[in-house]
C-alpha cells in the first residue's frame, strides 16, 4: 500500500522531480499518466501528473510518444525517437537533415508547423535478434 502523503500540497518542483525520477527509472520505456501515478511511491494523481508533463513538456524534459499515448524522458536535442514495437523502448535520435526536410517540404506547401512529432516504429536490435 502506498503512503498516503498529500501530493496536493505538495510544490510543483516536487512533482516535476518525481515524474522525471520515475520516467528515467524505465530503462526506456515510456509510460501513460495513470503508469506513472501507479509507480509513484506517494499517492499522486492523474491530473497532477498531467500538470507535471506539461511542465516538464514546456521545459523539454519529457516528451509525449505519441504512436505510444505515453511518456518519455528524452534529451533535448532529440529530433526524432525510435519506437520498438515489440517491447516499447524508445530512443532519442539526432539527425541534422530531419528538421532541414520537414522546414523546406512544408514551407513548399505554404504551411508554419506549430510541433514537430517525428516517431519512426519498427524492431530495437534487440528484438529483431530475438525474430
Amino acid at each position: 500500500m502506498k503512503a498516503r502523503s498529500d501530493m496536493a500540497k505538495r510544490k510543483p518542483e516536487d512533482l516535476d522531480k518525481l515524474v522525471l525520477t520515475i520516467l528515467r527509472s524505465t530503462g526506456g520505456r515510456s509510460l501513460s499518466a495513470y503508469g506513472i501515478a501507479e509507480a509513484a511511491p506517494v499517492r499522486i494523481t492523474p491530473v497532477q501528473v498531467y500538470r507535471t508533463l506539461d511542465r516538464l513538456a514546456q521545459r523539454r524534459c519529457v516528451q509525449r510518444i505519441e504512436c505510444l499515448n505515453a511518456w518519455a524522458a528524452l534529451p533535448a536535442q532529440a529530433n526524432a525517437i525510435s519506437v520498438c514495437t515489440s517491447c516499447e523502448i524508445v530512443r532519442p535520435l539526432l539527425s541534422r537533415s530531419i528538421e532541414p526536410a520537414i522546414l523546406e517540404a512544408t514551407g513548399d506547401a505554404h504551411f508554419v508547423p506549430a510541433r514537430t512529432v517525428v516517431e519512426v516504429i519498427g524492431l530495437c536490435e534487440h528484438c529483431q535478434d530475438a525474430d
